[in-house]
């Protein structure tokens, strides 16, 4: 805080009390009935009375702050510790969303631990360092989101505003709050899946193999390298603002189902990109032909082992699969030893980008929109596959 303390404000008396079991307090426990302490004042025990009860003197809020230290007093600033916050919470209810606005505010969360131990539902603030600028930007955000009255099942939040602070939460889940656009989309240097959601085998890294980054770092979503998983997910609810009109997504398949499962229709590992509406409505972001998702058989040439069949790897033409062509950069490419992540022959695909898909029926909507990219394993457990995910553009 910068303001000025008013020392001349504190009150100059004191007079006897005693705290009574509930954290009131009285001055007169044999009146009938007793007289309370009036509100703005509280007891600060000195001893025990001989019936046990804790006596003690009565202080104006102020000086009983500064006494307990929950208030600090500086040459040009005063400011409050964790225990304030605890003290002027209790009483208040529970069912509310506190938002502390100031730098490293959940750093150690001991301020947070005293809101949600009196009560509060749920406690927001920052994790790091945050300048004015951003701590009035995400009081602002806040502010708004809570006017909105969303209620999601979390809350990590990246200012639009100022992306190098996040607003992380601690407490009920039942709180959730959504900023206005994508946060995250370039799994920023060193943020990690900040502002996502993600289940299975999902993480980032800033780079792959040789397989750089496109835009910052990237996402990698597997079906179980070093997991027991099948799946790999990532997923983000915002508001998609209404002049947002094209998303596009950047992504490489590495997979050991090249070429054993092709023409395997059971044996299809497969990567997904969608939007939800929230009432049902789905956008395909990534498809091929008349399935919305990439797959194994995709890629498939023709004289594939198991492909006996020309049409079941994807073209009638018997050439290749959808997404392969004779042109550099549209074959499989065999992957390196030295990164192996399975036994047998691995291939991946090179950076692809999906074309550019207009999400316009999803835009300005009065409720928050859902972007799932998922890898999955389709039956065959000994054939890993891996997706990099980089270049999220949304204009």
């Amino acid at each position: 805080m910068s303001a000025t303390a008013a020392c001349d404000g504190l009150a100059d008396y004191v007079d006897p009390c005693y705290k009574l079991p509930d954290g009131s307090c009285c001055v007169d426990c044999l009146a009938e009935p007793p007289i309370h302490c009036p509100g703005h004042l509280e007891c600060l025990p000195q001893k025990s009375s001989e019936a046990g009860t804790p006596m003690g003197f009565l202080y104006d809020r102020y000086q009983a702050d500064l006494a307990t230290g929950r208030l600090v007093l500086g040459p040009e600033r005063w400011g409050v510790t964790p225990a304030w916050f605890g003290r002027y919470a209790r009483g208040n209810g529970g069912g509310r969303l506190v938002w502390l606005g100031f730098p490293s505010s959940l750093r150690t969360g001991a301020a947070a631990l005293e809101l949600l131990a009196a009560g509060v539902d749920t406690v927001a603030g920052f994790p790091g360092p945050a300048s004015p600028a951003q701590q009035v930007a995400g009081g602002d955000l806040l502010e708004a989101l809570v006017d909105r009255a969303v209620t999601p099942s979390a809350l990590l939040l990246r200012l639009d505003q100022a992306p190098e602070a996040g607003i992380a939460y601690l407490g009920a889940g039942a709180v959730d709050l959504w900023s206005r656009g994508l946060l995250n989309a370039g799994f920023g240097q060193g943020a990690g899946l900040m502002g996502w959601e993600h289940t299975g085998d999902a993480r980032t890294l800033p780079g792959w193999c040789g397989m750089e980054a496109v835009d910052q770092d990237v996402a990698l979503l597997s079906t179980g390298i070093g997991y027991t998983v099948q799946t790999g997910e990532i997923s983000q609810r915002f508001c998609l603002p209404a002049d947002k009109s094209l998303l596009s997504v950047s992504w490489s398949m590495i997979s050991y189902e090249w070429m054993e499962s092709c023409g395997a229709d059971l044996y299809q590992d497969r990567f997904q990109v969608f939007l939800e509406d929230g009432e049902g409505g789905v956008l395909t972001v990534l498809e091929v032909g008349e399935k919305d998702y990439v797959e194994i058989n995709h890629f498939c040439a023709c004289d594939a082992e198991g492909c006996t069949d020309c049409g079941q790897c994807g073209s009638p033409n018997c050439q290749c699969g959808a997404l392969v062509g004779e042109e550099p950069g549209l074959q499989l490419q065999p992957w390196p030893e030295t990164c192996a992540f399975g036994d047998g022959d691995a291939f991946h695909t090179g950076w692809r980008t999906s074309a550019e898909v207009n999400v316009t029926a999803f835009a300005g909507l009065d409720r928050p929109v859902r972007l799932v990219m998922r890898v999955s394993d389709q039956g065959a457990a000994w054939g890993d596959s891996t997706v990099l995910v980089d270049g999220l553009i949304l204009e």
